[in-house]
């Protein structure tokens, strides 16, 4: 009887997780199901998109691309834009071409004639091959340039830094010791170096541990010299007497990065 007991329990507890297991896998597949329909909302918003108008997509893309491209109007460097360009951008800065119809996308090369020619959805001129569309520019949502009034049309995002410049001046007070240091208070390529040619000699001037300026009879006037923008500079001054604040003057470029969004968006001409 014990025997028979155990069995029966046995074959309860095998049912008990069989319908565990069922619930779980039932509940996954809807989740599954749920994800898959967002999933084909998108992909089928996207698809609708393209197929209202593909010549939209492609310029759009191009613009965006000749954009943050380092050669191209607003970047210093791939994806990093210039803030003062990007507050001088207007309608006219846009790629030329850039409202053309059919062709190829915005910084495409076409060569031809006197030469190489920049196109935008059209022929070698820049002329549109089709119908005409309005190109927007969008920094964060603001607009910075727009062609003509856009109400919907395709829109292509690109993330990037919005890089801000400004000159700063440090004057130090360098002391009496023999050798001095400075660390500028932000990273930068290149620093301005004026020393006062009433100042104590200075025969000697460090980026880190590399020599960047020597004179045994003194060094005097304004120097630019470069240090490595990926840490912050310290210069090493080596003088014969003390170094007061205003004997020497360090100017360099300070940088500030944020983040941002660029939109493009380009529609049919109503």
């Amino acid at each position: 009887m014990t025997d028979r007991r155990s069995r029966r329990v046995g074959r309860h507890d095998d049912g008990g997780r069989g319908q565990s297991n069922l619930v779980a896998v039932t509940v996954a597949l809807l989740a599954l199901s749920a994800l898959a329909g967002v999933v084909l909302v998108v992909t089928d918003d996207a698809f609708a998109a393209a197929e209202r108008d593909p010549d939209a997509g492609r310029i759009a893309h191009g613009v965006a691309n000749r954009l943050v491209a380092a050669d191209g109007p607003l970047a210093d460097r791939t994806n990093v834009v210039n803030a003062s360009a990007v507050t001088a951008f207007d309608a006219t800065d846009l790629p030329r071409g850039a409202t053309g119809g059919a062709g190829n996308p915005p910084g495409d090369r076409a060569t031809g004639g006197g030469g190489t020619a920049e196109r935008i959805g059209g022929n070698d001129r820049g002329e549109g091959a089709g119908t005409s569309r309005d190109v927007r520019v969008r920094l964060d949502g603001e607009t910075i340039a727009a062609t003509g009034p856009i109400t919907d049309g395709t829109t292509v995002r690109r993330l990037v830094l919005v890089e801000r410049r400004q000159t700063a001046t440090v004057t130090p007070r360098l002391g009496a010791a023999s050798r001095r240091s400075v660390v500028l208070p932000r990273r930068t390529p290149r620093v301005t170096v004026t020393i006062r040619p009433t100042a104590p000699t200075v025969e000697t001037v460090r980026a880190g541990e590399r020599v960047v300026l020597h004179d045994p009879d003194g060094i005097a006037g304004t120097h630019e010299i470069g240090v490595s923008r990926h840490e912050t500079a310290r210069l090493r001054f080596v003088a014969d007497g003390r170094l007061e604040r205003g004997d020497v003057a360090l100017a360099y470029v300070a940088a500030e990065t944020t983040k941002a969004t660029l939109s493009v968006t380009a529609e049919e001409k109503g």
